[in-house]
């Protein structure tokens, strides 16, 4: 998620944004776990404490918008980039979400606030059709009828709203269709026929007024009808010609804490620069700017960019032995000294990784082992002597021993010198399995680190071996109170690879 600490929100700004974030999760009337993570992550960073929280449900979507219509450019293109990652955080983004993030985005956007706005109103008794968008002036615009009179231009706007599933009303095309259709009296036209059966019989208008009704619709009178229907004051939309088109039904908190039901539209000012505008809403419903291919030769492209992308990852190992991104986050680790250990262990040996046979190998010989050879007169474990022995020894578990008790000595502060000291090392080898997942678990859950999956432990089923696909290169290690230097570099990773003849 994008950081917004370097942006200055006043209290109504930071829980405008919140307002916003919350209700682009409840779009697709599904709350997924990672929104949830996400929101409770925002309200941390923005420092909102639960009474203030509790104030956003008062904020109708058209305030939350004015509330961040005085940010600067740069403050605007990071808050509404922030709502997109909080839309693709499920990974599912419906018609829905889509229209109600490309109003909140094009209502705050430097570029667009000025002629496009959303508008939250008191639901009304008619029902507010949905999947339309409707051309509506208060006084002729020559600017919007130079565009939508052309054939050919209405043709291709038509189609363009229809590709993104809204169908455009256009009252001239419509009243032109029904009055020729009432002309075909020879067949008794359609439209004529619909009013009989729709239409209360008190209602009814008869056939010869019918066509003349229809020749003194204009635009103007069906702007008055429509804005009056839905509970819009014509002074609230400052456009003299206008696209209007339903985004969603929502609730807001009212002065009496009560909750009442609001209709949000999306009004885009057509006065101007029709074609230009009409193209910015409808291009950000192209599914072709957030779907990318991941197959044949794209994924060859992405397989290279990435082994290149990966190395900007790096990993800090502090004196402490805690695993540091560059933003300072820690990876947590379930059993941290034994995970770590392992871990250790595994990247020592690259990409050839361990074997699952040695492992058996190793935990065999510290079961079988007697203890009581390598205990001094007062009773403590010989430990020099110990790694001594293993040192001689030529066998890879033996060595895997051996480097797991430098790890380990380094990373924990249990006391060597114990009688009980090798069953920690035991417990590491044989249990590896279980301390795969909490290592694994540790970098999935670290959510500012771009691949975790490249950190992560894998087994190969048909090897049988353990491995690390990172590079010892993406690590940095403080460990023993050394100054920060590259892995290969530190004390611990030279005592290691002094018996390994293996290149790192």
């Amino acid at each position: 998620m994008l950081n917004l600490d370097s942006i200055n929100l006043g209290g109504t700004q930071r829980r405008a944004v919140m307002k916003l974030a919350v209700e682009l999760v409840k779009a697709d009337d599904r709350i997924h776990s990672k929104e949830v993570a996400v929101l409770d992550e925002l309200q941390s960073m923005l420092g909102l404490e639960q009474e203030e929280l509790d104030l956003i449900h008062y904020l109708s979507l058209e305030n939350a918008v004015e509330c961040l219509n005085d940010l600067d450019e740069d403050s605007t293109e990071r808050v509404t980039g922030l709502f997109k990652d909080i839309m693709c955080s499920d990974n599912d983004i419906d018609f829905e979400e889509n229209l109600l993030l490309s109003s909140i985005s094009m209502s705050c956007g430097i570029g667009s606030r000025d002629w496009c706005r959303i508008l939250s109103t008191s639901a009304p008794e008619s029902e507010v059709p949905e999947k339309q968008i409707v051309f509506l002036e208060s006084k002729v615009s020559e600017a919007a009828h130079l565009v939508l009179d052309d054939k050919y231009d209405n043709l291709l706007i038509s189609k363009a709203f229809g590709d993104i599933g809204i169908e455009f009303f256009y009252l001239p095309d419509i009243v032109r269709e029904f009055v020729k259709n009432l002309e075909e009296d020879d067949r008794s036209g359609l439209f004529q026929r619909s009013m009989e059966y729709l239409v209360p019989a008190g209602d009814k208008i008869k056939p010869n007024h019918l066509k003349e009704s229809l020749a003194t619709l204009d635009t103007g009178t069906f702007y008055h009808l429509i804005l009056s229907r839905f509970n819009i004051a014509p002074e609230r939309i400052p456009y003299p010609a206008f696209l209007l088109t339903k985004i969603r039904d929502s609730h807001i908190l009212d002065d009496s804490d009560t909750m009442r039901r609001t209709v949000d539209f999306l009004c885009i000012n057509l006065s101007s620069e029709v074609k230009k505008r009409i193209l910015a809403f409808v291009s950000r419903f192209d599914e072709r700017r957030d779907l990318l291919s991941y197959k044949g030769y794209y994924r060859f492209l992405y397989d290279y960019l990435s082994s290149e992308a990966k190395t900007a990852n790096p990993i800090t190992i502090n004196a402490k032995g805690d695993f540091i991104l560059e933003s300072g986050d820690i990876i947590r680790f379930k059993s941290a000294p034994q995970a770590k250990t392992l871990y250790l262990l595994l990247l020592s040996r690259g990409g050839k990784g361990i074997s699952q046979a040695d492992f058996n190998k190793a935990v065999s010989f510290l079961k079988a082992l007697d203890i009581n050879e390598y205990l001094t007169s007062s009773g403590d474990f010989d430990f020099p002597r110990f790694n001594e022995y293993l040192a001689g020894k030529a066998d890879e578990y033996a060595h895997l021993i051996l480097d797991t008790i430098t790890i380990y000595s380094t990373l924990s502060t249990k006391d060597c010198r114990k009688k009980n000291y090798l069953e920690y090392i035991q417990s590491i080898l044989q249990h590896r399995s279980s301390l795969k997942t909490y290592i694994n678990t540790g970098f999935a859950s670290a959510r500012k680190l771009a691949n975790p999956e490249l950190f992560m432990v894998r087994f190969d089923i048909e090897a049988l071996t353990y491995s690390i696909p990172a590079s010892p290169s993406l690590f940095t290690s403080s460990l023993e109170g050394s100054s920060t230097v590259p892995m290969t570099d530190s004390p611990l990773w030279k005592n290691i690879n002094k018996r390994l003849s293996i290149q790192l």
